[in-house]
């Protein structure tokens, strides 16, 4: 009976012996390809997968597999890919009833075929470009060996983007404003200021939503008016990681426009962290309505 060889890439050049029981091959397509193997003629595409599979099985019965004979003499195997991110990783799984493999050569290409880099992980990539992955196999060894039943190509997108996309940070004579297009795993923010742009002290900290797709507006109310000040604002997750943002500059002529009071819906006193509509009135008379529903 045939027997699977199931290998995981993980150093440039690997040589080894282990089998288990053949699988059910059911790759969607690529049946009997004949093998190109080079960037200009790549073998087939490769498919990106979450997370690194859980065993073999896994790639057979989710289409990762190509569905190739590969001869047990010395070849290049290339497959290509759309990159959906800047930092990508590459792995296979495949099955042989040969003792030994050896891979290595791990290159990458663009579509021009130029050369990008040798490895399995790469930085730096253009997200919507295509590019090419090219490895050397070969499999010996054994009076059973036919070289390579099966291979299972796949990457894994590990780009990673910051926590809070902000889409707005200003200032306005004593309101400090920022806006999120989204966050993930925002705990809160801090906001600091500076009187020269040097030395920053902390306002305050305002809770985040945690995880939104949706945009959000806050607000805070600084009642110590300078006619200049500097603000920061950094973004803290769960795990404590903290991101700074760019410092923004307020200037404000205190005989021009500053806040002269802040009211309810109802007309009470009020703060920009009580819920309702706020309206704040400004000494050369121009109003502001806020609202704010948490």
């Amino acid at each position: 009976m045939k027997k699977i060889l199931t290998l995981f890439l993980i150093f440039p050049i690997i040589i080894f012996s282990q089998s288990s029981e053949k699988l059910t091959l059911n790759y969607p397509y690529a049946i009997n390809v004949t093998k190109a193997g080079s960037c200009g003629s790549p073998d087939g595409p490769i498919n990106e997968i979450g997370s690194p599979p859980i065993d073999y099985q896994f790639l057979e019965d989710n289409g990762y597999c190509n569905y190739t004979y590969f001869t047990t003499s010395g070849f290049t195997a290339c497959f290509t890919l759309i990159s959906p991110g800047t930092d990508i990783s590459f792995n296979a799984g495949f099955s042989s009833s040969c003792g030994n493999l050896q891979f290595n050569n791990f290159n990458l290409y663009d579509a021009s075929c130029t050369l990008i880099g040798a490895g399995l992980s790469f930085s730096g990539l253009t997200p919507g470009s295509t590019y090419t992955w090219c490895l050397d196999m070969r499999a010996f060894g054994g009076p059973f060996c036919n070289g390579f039943d099966n291979f299972c190509p796949y990457y894994i997108d590990n780009t990673v983007g910051l926590p809070v996309t902000l889409i707005g940070f200003k200032s306005k004579c004593g309101i400090v404003e920022w806006t999120t297009e989204s966050e993930i795993n925002n705990d809160y923010f801090l906001l600091e200021y500076s009187l020269f742009g040097t030395e920053w002290y902390l306002l305050d900290t305002i809770q985040g939503a945690g995880n939104s797709n949706e945009i959000r507006n806050y607000y805070y109310f600084d009642n110590q008016i300078d006619t200049v000040k500097y603000y920061r604002l950094a973004q803290v997750n769960y795990d404590g990681e903290k991101t700074y943002y760019s410092p923004i500059i307020m200037n404000c002529h205190p005989k021009i426009k500053y806040i002269i009071s802040i009211y309810d819906i109802l007309g009470r006193p009020a703060n920009l962290k009580s819920k309702g509509i706020l309206i704040i009135k400004y000494n050369n008379g121009e109003i502001k309505k806020i609202i704010r529903n948490e």
